[in-house]
C-alpha cells in the first residue's frame, strides 16, 4: 500500500494495519475534531441480528472500560 495516499481514518479501524506497518502516522501531532458514529434505524421495524450485532460491536469499540465515550 506504500505510496499509494493519504486517509484519515478512525484510530480503532486502522490499529491492526498500524500494528502490521502497512499504514504510518503521517500527522501525529494533528488534532482533530471528534465525530460520532450513529447506527439509524426503523423504531417500527425489527431490528434484524446482523444490525444488533454490528450496533454491540461499535458499541464496544467506542466506550471505554468505564462504558463513556473513549
Amino acid at each position: 500500500m506504500q505510496g499509494l495516499g493519504v486517509i484519515r481514518m478512525l484510530d480503532f479501524i486502522a490499529a491492526e494495519a498500524v500494528q502490521k506497518s502497512e499504514l504510518v502516522h503521517i500527522l501525529p501531532q494533528a488534532v482533530f475534531p471528534r465525530h460520532g458514529i450513529y447506527l439509524v434505524h426503523s423504531e417500527n421495524r425489527r431490528m434484524r441480528a446482523m444490525l444488533m450485532a454490528l450496533q454491540k460491536d461499535c458499541s464496544i469499540l467506542c466506550t471505554g472500560p468505564t462504558g463513556e465515550a473513549a
